[in-house]
């Protein structure tokens, strides 16, 4: 379903650029990156996943791939070229990672490098779709920075983890640090076995009853 939303938030064509971030760790950003990648690869579409997330970057090791001695971090202070760093997954032949490489310390004034541009500049005739992982804009402002390079951005909050307040305060926060073109991926809905065909979530519940009970009435209804 999120593959086939990608043109509605403007990930169509030429704008190919997406970046996933969410408030803090734990809420799923990497899990949605990495599958997200994987079915769009699954449909004969070229993409690389970029880990930006050079605090705690989870990305190249939900892919299998083994930690290179060249990254991401080696690129952006000059001593690695792009093609130096682009990784081939072993899950598709159409998915493509390049890892963080040895974390800095500091993470953000990197981000911030002409660098950037440039990588993208690279990238986007070679690729159908760009996905970059970066840090929790809650803890960490380089989501904001490299939103600037991108087409749309994915905030993603989940179910059970994320805080209420984090989320009342997004529209504030989204004034002040602009993410780009965003929109909200609601992960960790848990089914709760209602609905047509075995997949009915939480929402349906109400639905449901809600059209038992309309039946039930016109039943007693029909029988008076």
């Amino acid at each position: 379903k999120l593959r086939t939303s990608l043109p509605y938030i403007g990930i169509v064509g030429q704008k190919k650029k997406l970046m996933i971030t969410s408030n803090a760790s734990g809420d799923g950003k990497s899990f949605v990156v990495a599958n997200l990648g994987l079915s769009l690869a699954m449909v004969d579409k070229k993409v690389v996943l970029l880990e930006f997330d050079l605090s705690n970057p989870t990305l190249s090791e939900k892919l299998n791939v083994t930690t290179i001695n060249k990254g991401l971090t080696d690129y952006l202070r000059g001593h690695a070229e792009p093609e130096e760093i682009i990784r081939r997954t072993t899950i598709n032949d159409n998915l493509f990672v390049m890892p963080a490489g040895s974390l800095p310390e500091n993470p953000s004034e990197l981000i911030m490098s002409d660098r950037v541009q440039e990588l993208m500049e690279f990238l986007t005739p070679l690729f159908d779709y760009i996905i970059i992982d970066t840090a929790p804009v809650g803890l960490l402002s380089d989501g904001y920075v490299l939103s600037t390079h991108c087409d749309a951005s994915l905030y993603v909050i989940r179910h059970g983890h994320t805080s209420k307040v984090s989320v009342e305060r997004m529209d504030a926060n989204n004034r002040i640090n602009e993410l780009k073109n965003m929109a909200i991926v609601f992960n960790g809905i848990k089914s709760r076995g209602f609905g047509n065909n075995g997949y009915g979530y939480g929402y349906g519940y109400g639905y449901i009853h809600k059209e038992k009970e309309t039946k039930r009435k016109k039943s007693l209804k029909a029988q008076v």
